[in-house]
């Protein structure tokens, strides 16, 4: 009997044990795999900060350096004075910086983001429901916390920065209002506004997870440990304190229910309309209008707040026309693209079908450069003679530039071989290259989020050189990739 109680309990150890694990973390592997995706971005971000921090500040300086010379000129004590001032505050940043870089120095974060409240919090999880004790874990979740705390610190720091800066272009701007010369800090202000869309887009980069952390955080979020692990513990958590009885009969007593609500409304909007009939009006079609076009005066502040890239109460309001792409990647400023031109057949060629990939680059927000390889696809001369064929290539470059609404005018310059070819050596013979110049418009239809969709007219004013013609209308449609 005893034996056997014994070999239950076992049973019973071993079972909460397998239960607990399952429900507490992921696997091993999985696990690795989340803290090293974690531990990378963060560790990029914070090499970016710092570089662009770097740059910024010596932009700033190099700028204030001019004003200064030019507020010599006219008041020298108060251009000594900001001198002094600025080389003093200079001197505290680049402390600031040099103590933001060492994982000791807590600093606590004076800005909810929720990409690193769940970077941090799922670390602590971890870190606590590390079952298996594993050293190599242990080692990844004490470099991960490190560069999340590095981070902290330095955001922190980068935002108070954005503040001196801000303080010192105000103190500059009061001193040239008194001699008329505002319109000198033009060029400051760029630097400061764009100091901070830099450091909003690196905020942004948090709000995507890479696939890893997001097929990581899909299987902690199922697990219920984890759920009551963020609820207590998530900065959220901290900053919103949810009672422990939060929606029990006891901790809604004496607020005011949905009925009670819907039919104060019915008493007052009947003694509003009696007599019409709006007095056995249902409220909630009576206040829905009002919401709605409350709701859309919002939504157009909204829009105007996102183009300026505002994200906050302390938004900086730019004097001049913000370039939203200035402070993004290379890779982010790149747009891929293909196209398709078709021609029916002709006496000496065939039908062709022209598909060209594309890659631009974003100058700003209403102009883009690029080039584009082609490859001309003979179809053959009818549907008794369809043969796929190499009739040509084509080597592009072109500029978008932004007209009005959805329409860009267009102008590109491209080289041609409108020969048949089977090898690729045929292509050095320069005498069969025709010269192309385009000018046109473009229609731009946007299908999704990122996803659009175009149409090309072009003029083409060499289409009759040589003895190779073409024709001078092209007409292309394309997709963005």
């Amino acid at each position: 009997m005893l034996m056997r109680c014994c070999i239950l309990f076992a049973l019973l150890c071993v079972c909460q044990g397998v239960y607990a694990q399952s429900d507490t973390v992921l696997s091993l592997s999985k696990q690795q795999k989340y803290i090293a995706s974690v531990t990378e971005e963060y560790s990029s971000l914070n090499r970016q900060l710092d570089k662009k921090t770097t740059a910024y500040l010596n932009k700033v300086q190099k700028e204030q350096a001019k004003l200064l010379d030019k507020l010599n000129k006219k008041d020298s004590n108060a251009a000594k004075a900001l001198q002094q001032k600025f080389t003093a505050d200079f001197n505290a940043i680049n402390n600031k910086l040099a103590a933001a870089a060492n994982p000791k120095q807590l600093t606590k974060l004076k800005e909810y983001l929720p990409g690193f409240d769940t970077a941090t919090s799922t670390f602590s999880f971890l870190e606590k429901n590390n079952l298996g004790n594993n050293p190599e874990l242990a080692a990844g979740l004490t470099k991960g916390k490190e560069a999340l705390q590095v981070f902290e610190n330095k955001m922190q720091a980068a935002t108070e920065i954005k503040k001196q800066l801000q303080q010192q272009r105000d103190a500059l701007k009061q001193q040239f209002e008194k001699l008329g010369m505002v319109k000198e800090l033009k060029s400051l202000n760029k630097q400061v506004y764009y100091y901070q869309q830099q450091l909003n887009e690196y905020k942004s980069y948090l709000k995507d997870p890479k696939k890893a952390q997001q097929k990581a955080l899909a299987i902690l979020k199922k697990t219920s440990l984890f759920k009551s692990f963020m609820k207590k513990h998530s900065m959220l958590a901290q900053l919103f304190k949810v009672p422990e009885n939060y929606g029990s009969p006891e901790n809604l007593a004496g607020l005011q229910t949905r009925a009670s609500v819907q039919q104060m409304l019915n008493t007052r909007l009947g003694s509003m309309g009696q007599g019409t009939a709006s007095a056995n009006a249902n409220p909630q079609q009576a206040i829905q209008p009002q919401i709605q076009a409350a709701q859309g005066q919002l939504n157009k502040l909204k829009d105007k707040i996102a183009k300026l890239g505002g994200n906050s109460s302390n938004m900086e309001m730019p004097d001049f026309t913000p370039n939203s792409q200035k402070t993004k990647k290379f890779a982010e400023r790149i747009e891929y693209g293909f196209n398709v031109q078709s021609q029916k057949a002709r006496y000496y060629f065939p039908a062709t079908s022209d598909i060209a990939v594309t890659a631009g680059y974003k100058i700003n927000d209403k102009s883009t450069v690029g080039f584009g390889l082609g490859y001309k696809l003979g179809l053959g001369r009818g549907w008794d003679n369809m043969k796929l064929t190499s009739e040509g290539v084509s080597l592009r470059s072109f500029v978008d530039i932004k007209t009005k609404g959805s329409f860009w005018l267009s102008g590109g310059y491209e080289q041609n071989y409108l020969q048949s070819f089977k090898k690729i050596a045929v292509l050095k013979d320069m005498s069969a290259w025709k010269q192309s110049a385009l000018l046109g418009l473009t229609k731009k239809i946007k299908l999704s989020k990122n996803k659009t969709s175009s149409i090309q007219l072009l003029y083409d004013f060499l289409h009759n050189q040589n003895q190779l013609t073409s024709p001078a209308l092209q007409f292309r449609v394309g997709w963005g990739l």
